[in-house]
């Protein structure tokens, strides 16, 4: 990433000020620190980038300790925490602007409802709409053929291995929208 054109920004985690701080780019970093350990020895511990690792989601996350506790934070949660408003509401989402994932920059990420973040997912193409649906049992071939066919549901039905009720729903365009 290309940090001279841009104006790299840090500010606190919340919740964990004086530990770590976030930047607008999203990076984090832990703080240069002095603290008595528990011995009573004076200790001075240096700030460093932490390595971010990206979940099963896709989503990259860094693990923060305080006090002896860890916590697993999703950074494009702390950057807009940080940077926009620290409270999310609960029924908010964070939302990729451009659908990626791992770009975790301040410009990219936005606080939106999660009907608004799936109908982007869809609009960008980003969706798991019919045969990308890992459980899909039917193709999006079919699809037409399925609305054309006037047999009765049970034997259509049975051809593609589905119930009377997604055949319903096919003809009826309540499934499988997308498909003209």
């Amino acid at each position: 990433m290309d940090t001279t054109t841009t104006n790299e920004v840090w500010n606190a985690v919340p919740g964990y000020e004086g530990f770590y701080e976030v930047s607008n780019l999203g990076f984090v970093r832990s703080v240069k620190r002095t603290y008595m350990d528990s011995i009573g020895r004076q200790v001075t511990r240096l700030g460093r980038d932490l390595k971010a690792r990206v979940g099963v989601r896709g989503y990259p996350y860094v693990v923060l300790s305080k006090g002896g506790v860890r916590s697993t934070q999703k950074i494009h949660r702390i950057v807009v925490a940080s940077f926009v408003q620290e409270n999310i509401p609960e029924n908010m989402v964070v939302c990729h602007l451009d659908r990626n994932k791992t770009n975790n920059q301040l410009r990219n990420l936005s606080i939106q409802t999660q009907k608004v973040n799936l109908s982007h997912r869809n609009l960008h193409g980003t969706g798991v709409l019919g045969e990308r649906n890992n459980k899909a049992k039917l193709r999006e071939v079919d699809i037409p053929k399925i609305r054309c066919d006037t047999r009765p549901y049970k034997q259509i039905a049975e051809e593609f291995g589905v119930s009377k009720f997604t055949i319903s729903e096919i003809k009826r365009r309540k499934t499988w929208r997308h498909i003209k």
